[in-house]
């Protein structure tokens, strides 16, 4: 009670014979910050002078021979402006109320653990539509990601609702598969990389119940990279040729902030290198300038719990696998 409403508190005990005295020693006892109640008391003895001294030099006389009512005057003025003052609070606060809260102050955020855990790529969407809004506000929370010297390297072209349509139609007419401008993967992968990197597709085709053996069924799941895997919106991320592998890096830090972003507000995510073989279409759809390149895509949306392939968990190196204390 007092620290928040210490303030007023100090400043009204100055109108009343002993109150500021018996706020002091409780202020005491419950242990207030010394420069807080500092501050206040400069504030509270400000107003009770100048208030004394111009009650005093206007109404002086009026009440020269009548201490009491003064007293009661002076004592229900400063009385009514605490009240007022606590009644704009109260209003602000049924306002702020009965608002959107933060996500700071719902009990059923996540905590970034949480976000980290449960971050996966989807491969199975619900139709459900993802609000602009939303998505303009998760990538204003992604650009805070560490950008090296602050360039920012990263440009987003976002597909949603009707222009999502309007690429999917687009993307019939263009050739399936085009030559990247970057290798996703090197020649040649080295174990224990190449392990990790097979054993997740066997992990993943598995779930779907597609064998070794059905090379159509495994194309027509890749195939299915070209519709987001049914998500409603996504975005595809450009960056200057001229920028170098630390930019590049920067793009990873900013997509990663994005979909842990992304499961605090309840969603799913995908990044897909796959666009990389068809940065052509794409660049062509969104019209960016030949001086950007093509990263990857990012389907968003809600996952489908009914999916199987949903229930797929990577599994990662073990820390002293990749780490060495020195």
């Amino acid at each position: 009670m007092i620290r928040d409403r210490g303030g007023l508190l100090l400043v009204t005990a100055r109108f009343i014979p002993g109150g500021r005295t018996a706020l002091t020693i409780s202020c005491g006892v419950t242990r207030q910050p010394r420069r807080w109640f500092a501050g206040w008391v400069v504030v509270a003895v400000t107003i009770w002078a100048t208030y004394s001294a111009v009650l005093g030099s206007i109404f002086g006389r009026t009440f020269s021979d009548n201490h009491t009512l003064a007293f009661l005057i002076a004592f229900g003025t400063a009385l009514a402006i605490n009240v007022i003052i606590e009644v704009v609070r109260h209003l602000r606060g049924r306002a702020a109320a009965s608002g959107p809260r933060p996500a700071a102050d719902r009990l059923d955020v996540v905590n970034v653990s949480e976000a980290v855990v449960t971050r996966k790529s989807i491969r199975a969407f619900l139709p459900t539509p993802v609000p602009d809004a939303t998505i303009r506000a998760l990538l204003a929370g992604a650009a805070r990601a560490p950008s090296g010297g602050n360039v920012q390297p990263w440009k987003v072209y976002v597909v949603n609702g009707e222009s999502m349509g309007d690429l999917l139609n687009y993307l019939e007419g263009c050739d399936p598969i085009e030559e990247p401008e970057y290798d996703v993967y090197p020649s040649g992968l080295w174990e224990p990389h190449r392990t990790a990197r097979f054993a997740l597709g066997e992990q993943m085709y598995g779930l779907l119940e597609i064998p070794r053996e059905d090379k159509e069924g495994r194309l027509r799941q890749f195939a299915r990279n070209a519709r987001f895997f049914d998500a409603p919106a996504a975005f595809f991320t450009f960056v200057d040729r001229r920028f170098g592998p630390p930019q590049w890096s920067d793009l990873g830090m900013f997509l990663q902030t994005f979909m842990l972003l992304a499961r605090e507000a309840g969603l799913d995510t995908c990044a897909q290198e796959y666009w990389s073989s068809r940065h052509g279409a794409i660049s062509r759809f969104v019209g960016a300038p030949e001086d950007e390149m093509l990263f990857c895509g990012m389907a968003i949306g809600h996952a489908d719990p009914e999916a199987p392939v949903n229930t797929l968990t990577s599994e990662r190196f073990g820390v002293d696998e990749f780490a060495v204390w020195i």
